[in-house]
């Protein structure tokens, strides 16, 4: 988990990233702050644990494991409010199920490409092997 998060950190996000609060170090693992809509998490570094600031905003670079880890995250830790953990469970349950679905149908779509090539070059050989023009 921390492998994918240090990647997805790094990476240069669309939109103009929102300030780091200044007491994040007190921040315990998986706590909600509402105001960022960003979720508190250690990660180790080398030798060194380092905090960070998960973006809501930012759900579409991380896979569904983590998004479910960070789910289970906000869920465990008792300083959340029920109804901020119940926003974040909901939003994150919602986009795995969008991410799903557009996966979903992405591999539809090439499924069907791929059979149209595979009979096009199946009729292509076909007329060759007939003695027709190609």
């Amino acid at each position: 988990m921390d492998i994918e998060i240090a990647s997805v950190l790094n990476r240069k996000p669309i939109m103009k990233p929102f300030p780091h609060p200044k007491k994040q170090d007190q921040f315990q693992f998986g706590f909600i702050d509402n105001e960022l809509w960003g979720i508190a998490c250690k990660m180790k570094e080398k030798e060194e644990v380092k905090h960070y600031m998960v973006f809501i905003r930012d759900k579409h670079l991380y896979s569904t494991f983590i998004l479910n880890q960070i789910v289970a995250k906000t869920e465990a830790n008792k300083k959340n409010k029920v109804g901020d953990v119940k926003c974040i469970a909901d939003m994150t349950k919602w986009w795995i199920v969008i991410q799903t679905t557009i996966l979903q149908t992405i591999m539809k779509m090439f499924e069907v490409k791929e059979k149209e090539a595979k009979e096009e070059e199946k009729t292509i050989s076909t007329t060759r092997h007939k003695g027709g023009d190609c």
